[in-house]
């Protein structure tokens, strides 16, 4: 197991006394810094975060400048931007290491947008896992997993009484297949968890649906 550290980059960007943009980037840093594997997977994130706080600065700020005229100019309140990056290891044993993190931005309107990005690390070898790694070769784990979601959406649409359990567009199967990547996964001891992006297959209230997939389950 490593020990998590947390870095943090942070900073208020002011136009005219106002300030327009503030950041806050959270990222991991892992101990001790051997063997090379976890050498590169620092590397990694560090890059990821200062390529956020690039953005922020660079692409955010200049938007947010453009609202501020915009805003003084019809007499409009001038709102904030921000950005934050947080992140979660959601496992850290047998030299596998498995990070979410969400990247969340808000540019005015009644609320921001969040984007989530994972990894699964084998240390050992320094490289990123695939989903098709967790299945035996040969296995069509896709198909698998995709009943295995549409089922818990069913079974919740069974509880509530309501198509799609509530909390997902009636479309839900065919938006399902549709945005399914084999890149939106992370580990947890009980199994793999799949998720989907905001709007995917639900609405924004909905959050980031996720899916606990059990080890052995799809097999």
């Amino acid at each position: 197991m490593y020990q998590v550290i947390n870095y943090v980059l942070e900073d208020i960007l002011y136009y005219e006394n106002t300030p327009l943009l503030n950041y806050r980037i959270n990222y991991p840093h892992f101990e001790p810094g051997e063997p090379e594997g976890i050498i590169r997977i620092n590397r990694y994130y560090a890059a990821k975060a200062q390529e956020f706080m690039k953005y922020s600065r660079d692409v955010l700020f200049k938007q947010a400048v453009g609202q501020y005229h915009y805003a003084k100019m019809n007499h409009y309140p001038v709102m904030a931007y921000e950005a934050i990056m947080v992140y979660n290891v959601t496992y850290n044993s047998d030299r596998i290491l498995s990070v979410y993190y969400e990247q969340y931005t808000y540019t005015g309107g009644a609320h921001g947008s969040t984007v989530r990005f994972s990894d699964t690390w084998d240390v050992s070898a320094g490289r990123r896992m695939e989903l098709k790694d967790f299945f035996p070769a040969g296995t069509d784990y896709r198909s698998g997993i995709l009943a295995e979601i549409n089922r818990q959406i069913a079974e919740q649409s069974e509880q509530s009484g309501r198509n799609g359990g509530g909390n997902y567009f009636d479309t839900y199967r065919q938006d399902t297949a549709d945005h399914f990547k084999d890149t939106d996964f992370y580990v947890v001891p009980e199994g793999l968890m799949i998720y989907f992006q905001q709007y995917d297959i639900a609405p924004y209230s909905s959050g980031i649906p996720q899916f606990l997939i059990a080890f052995g389950q799809t097999s």
